[in-house]
């Protein structure tokens, strides 16, 4: 059968929403109308206007002989990854190897583009999923306990369309005795931005790729969004302050769909810092989301930044 792939249309776009809210509804909470009117919207504007990590979301259409049979949204991410987001086979047109089919295409689109890597999740009762991912040679990376559903897990899988890079190694370790007394710990301020920037900038571009101005703003323009909830991305930026004066480090926060809230980056300032003052910091910002009745936080480490490794698992965050 002759399949190809293309963007979706303007004229396709109910056909995608009522196909998504029905199908991905089925195993995450949270879903409504606008799950789908958001990819949409970042899918025609060319851009993710709510963006973090990811820079721009494409839903691509897999078209038959004779009709559109399915798609997948994809959201490109800086530092050269792609997130394979919903992937949907029109009931009507549901038949071995059509899913398969398509994520090749999309992976040959992506691999000319010069990405690196493609990587999705889903959830772990979908031994159907994994076995099809074995065979697509994909490979499990993590398992999220109870990410967007309580009592269900969700697991990360991926795969290389280059030749992955070595491993960084080098990492940051404290130095000196820092105590949590010598430090504060507080939401930001506008008077913060040009500190906070600069921070992010100096030590985020340690371990991440693509950060730069950009990057910083849209963090900061999310942080009006907050109370707006999950369905805009808005954030909560932590500031910890030394006592003495000055920014020694931030985090972060995105809540999610399902009540779980994404801690990343988090950023703490060396030499300035100590194990002590990281653990605290962590456990302010559990305490901020528990009295708001959110379920669960989690938190992306760059295997590299040590530090925050040893103080989330001090924190009681289990890896």
């Amino acid at each position: 059968m002759d399949l190809s792939v293309r963007s979706l249309q303007k004229a396709e776009s109910e056909y995608f929403a009522n196909l998504v809210v029905w199908f991905i509804s089925k195993g995450y909470d949270d879903i409504d109308a606008s799950f789908p009117a958001r990819i949409l919207e970042a899918h025609f504007r060319g851009y993710d206007p709510f963006g973090y990590f990811t820079v721009r979301k494409t839903v691509l259409a897999l078209d038959g002989p004779r009709a559109l049979m399915g798609f997948v949204v994809a959201a490109e991410k800086r530092g050269g990854s792609v997130k394979f987001g919903p992937t949907i086979i029109d009931p009507k047109h549901q038949r071995g190897g059509l899913a398969g089919r398509l994520w090749e295409l999309v992976e040959d689109i992506y691999r000319d583009k010069g990405k690196r890597k493609v990587y999705g999740t889903w959830p772990a009762w979908r031994v159907d999923v994994l076995k099809f991912a074995s065979r697509m040679e994909w490979e499990i990376e993590a398992l999220l306990r109870e990410q967007y559903r309580p009592g269900q897990d969700e697991f990360v899988a991926g795969k290389f369309l280059l030749p992955s890079s070595p491993p960084l190694t080098t990492v940051q370790t404290w130095e000196g005795e820092g105590k949590t007394r010598d430090a504060s710990f507080r939401l930001l301020k506008a008077s913060d931005e040009a500190e906070f920037s600069d921070l992010m900038l100096s030590e985020m571009s340690k371990f991440y790729s693509e950060i730069d101005r950009h990057f910083v703003e849209s963090i900061l323009e999310a942080t009006h969004r907050f109370s707006h909830g999950y369905d805009e991305k808005g954030k909560v930026v932590f500031i910890a302050e030394s006592i003495r004066g000055g920014i020694i480090g931030c985090a972060i926060a995105t809540p999610k769909r399902g009540g779980s809230v994404k801690l990343a980056p988090v950023i703490m300032k060396p030499l300035l810092t100590s194990i002590d003052i990281h653990v605290a910091f962590l456990e302010y910002i559990h305490s901020f989301f528990r009295e708001r009745n959110h379920r669960k936080l989690y938190s992306l480490i760059p295997i590299a930044d040590i530090d925050t490794v040893r103080a989330t698992r001090q924190a009681g965050y289990v890896s």
